[in-house]
């Protein structure tokens, strides 16, 4: 008689979630904001700021530990770019120019496929030299993008700039091992956004007004001067003129320290009608360019006695508000 035994193998697969097995890697970037920017000042750059960088990578339960090569690409934001030099920032239509940089020095702009492709993405390697990343864990390297705006835009308006690094605009690319960036692939980063605000600022300069040489007094006698006023564009201003250091119901020209003096008048229009001095209704009002605007000043010493001879001057202030 024959006895036969069966034997029952159960058998069962157990599946992990893809992120158990793969290298995952991310990037964030903080807001750069450049704050109050004077765009008169001739500074070189105009603005400079900063923000920090995260970069952080984790590795799947069953994977190896290892380098691990990231690249983050900078594209050229809401704002754009010329195609060549820089990004911009804008105000409407109004562009201001600036650029995001990998060092401190802001020589190696930082760039993305087809911006600033020259340049390229900034590039981040997680090795045992420096950041290892362990089985089943993750590390993160902590950088800071730099930026700058650039000189030379006199004529951008009053007003808060700004540009978004979105979806489109950012892309993070990642492999195993010490390597050059992925040729494909990768993913968007979180938003950051650029943000300037450009203030109203003004300058002031005069030069002085010289009746000349005369004997007597017995006619006017008429002389111009003229100021002139930088302002940011589109920024309003106003420029008063005080009434000297020896005002008596009219301007006088003094001499030296005697009681001598010579009266005289300024005027903003040329039929010397309408006096030049402080307050509503008597100051030259405009609205900023963003370069040099000349103002002219009408003087006129009126018929009056001959004093005695010699050398008379006052001294105006020039006030400009904006």
């Amino acid at each position: 008689m024959s006895v036969s035994q069966r034997v029952l193998l159960s058998l069962s697969v157990l599946l992990l979630p893809q992120s158990a097995w793969a290298l995952s890697c991310t990037a964030n970037i903080g807001n750069i904001n450049f704050g109050a920017v004077n765009v008169l000042s001739g500074a070189n750059p105009l603005a400079t700021a900063s923000a920090p960088v995260s970069v952080t990578c984790s590795r799947g339960l069953l994977e190896l530990p290892g380098d691990a090569t990231v690249c983050v690409y900078l594209g050229d934001g809401t704002g754009g770019w010329d195609s060549s030099t820089q990004r911009f920032m804008r105000l409407g239509t109004n562009p201001l120019g600036y650029n995001l940089y990998k060092d401190a020095a802001r020589s190696q702009i930082w760039g993305s496929i087809g911006v600033f492709g020259a340049s390229g993405p900034k590039r981040y390697v997680f090795s045992s030299g420096t950041v290892l990343i362990i089985l089943g864990g993750s590390s993160t390297i902590n950088d800071t993008i730099y930026a700058s705006i650039n000189p030379g835009q006199n004529t951008a308006p009053v007003g808060n700039y700004t540009s978004s690094f979105t979806a489109p605009h950012t892309l993070v690319r990642f492999a195993n091992g010490n390597v050059a960036c992925p040729a494909s692939g990768g993913s968007s980063i979180g938003t950051f956004n650029v943000s300037a605000n450009v203030t109203a600022n003004c300058s002031i300069s005069a030069q002085d007004l010289n009746f000349g040489v005369a004997s007597s007094l017995p006619a006017a006698r008429d002389q111009n001067t003229s100021i002139n006023v930088a302002c940011t564009n589109a920024a309003p201003w106003s420029v008063g003129l005080s009434n000297g250091n020896n005002f008596s119901g009219s301007r006088r020209m003094r001499l030296g320290n005697t009681a001598s003096y010579i009266s005289y008048g300024l005027f903003r229009d040329a039929a010397r009608t309408q006096a030049w001095s402080t307050g509503t209704g008597n100051v030259v009002n405009g609205s900023g360019t963003g370069g040099s605007q000349t103002l002219t000043v009408y003087g006129r010493v009126p018929a009056q006695a001959t004093p005695a001879a010699g050398t008379f001057v006052d001294t105006v202030v020039a006030t400009i508000t904006f």
